[in-house]
């Protein structure tokens, strides 16, 4: 099992409000020291990890809480944290 910030942008209305949301995103993890997010590989949606291996758990709740703000300040964006497997079709 690997721990994971997972991040989605929805209710976007075109292509330029999704390269908006997905630029503030990471500009908002550069500014707050967070590692960057990778696109995962999943047909038709927005989905964002950053996977927490290797950080100890202050950090990991930190960032969490960090990109939590990020979703109630902006509601095009949900923060969830999750434990998973490992997708066999992702790096």
């Amino acid at each position: 099992m690997r721990d994971v910030i997972r991040i989605m942008i929805v209710d976007y209305k075109s292509a330029t409000d999704k390269k908006r949301h997905t630029h503030d995103l990471f500009a908002f993890c550069k500014a707050a020291r967070i590692q960057q997010p990778v696109l995962l590989p999943f047909p038709a949606e927005d989905y964002y990890e950053i996977d927490l291996a290797g950080l100890n758990e202050h950090t990991a709740l930190l960032w969490l809480h960090i990109l939590g703000d990020l979703a109630a300040l902006n509601p095009h964006f949900v923060v969830e944290f999750q434990q998973r497997e490992t997708y066999s079709f992702c790096p």
